[in-house]
C-alpha cells in the first residue's frame, strides 16, 4: 500500500542534515497530529473505514492499483530489452517479475478458465482468462465477493500480460 503524506512544518535546523534528523524523530514519536486526532487514531480509523467496506465498494480501488502495477512492469520490459525495472527492483524478464507479483497460476477446472492468484485469504483476489477471451477480477473477502469483466485498456494490459506470459 502507498501512502503519500503532505507535510507543513517550520523548524530551525543547523543544517540538511539536522533537519532530515530533527523530522525523522518527529515522525518516530508518533505523537503528531493529523487533524484532531492522533495519527495512530487516523491509521485505526482508515483500516476500521476499510473494513466496514464491501467487496463492490472496494473491488475498482483494487482493480486500479493491480493494472497500474502490471502496465508498469509492460512498458519497462518493453523499455528495457525485456527487463523489467520498477524502483531499485530488477527483474530478468516479465515472467520473473510477475512469478514475483503473484501467487500462482494454473488451470481453474471449475471455471473451465485460467487462474491467475494474486492473493489468497481474506481478502483474496485474481483473474480469469477463458478461452472466449474474456478476462475476468474476482475480489473475495470473508463471506463477501464481487466481480468485474474487464473491457478497454484494462482488458488490452492483461491480454498482453497473459499473451506474453500466462499463454503455455
Amino acid at each position: 500500500m502507498k501512502y503519500t503524506v503532505n507535510v507543513d512544518i517550520e523548524m530551525e535546523a543547523k543544517s540538511k542534515k539536522d533537519l532530515y534528523s530533527r523530522l525523522a524523530k518527529l515522525l518516530q514519536n508518533k505523537k503528531y497530529w493529523v487533524g484532531n486526532i492522533t495519527e495512530e487514531e487516523n491509521l485505526k480509523e482508515r483500516e476500521k473505514q476499510m473494513r466496514d467496506k464491501t467487496c463492490e465498494e472496494k473491488i475498482d480501488e483494487s482493480l486500479k492499483s493491480i493494472i497500474e502495477d502490471v502496465k508498469e512492469a509492460l512498458v519497462s520490459a518493453n523499455k528495457n530489452d525485456g527487463r523489467v525495472i520498477i524502483g531499485d527492483d530488477e527483474y530478468e524478464d516479465l515472467n520473473e517479475w510477475l512469478n514475483n507479483y503473484a501467487l500462482s497460476y494454473d488451470d481453474d477446472l471449475h471455471y473451465r478458465a485460467k487462474r491467475l492468484e494474486l492473493s489468497w485469504g481474506g481478502p483474496s483476489d485474481y483473474f480469469l482468462f477463458f478461452e472466449d477471451g474474456t478476462i475476468e477480477y474476482y475480489y473475495l473477502d470473508w463471506f463477501d465477493g464481487a466481480k468485474r469483466e474487464l473491457e478497454g485498456e484494462q482488458k488490452e494490459i492483461m491480454e498482453e500480460l497473459y499473451n506474453r506470459c500466462l499463454d503455455f
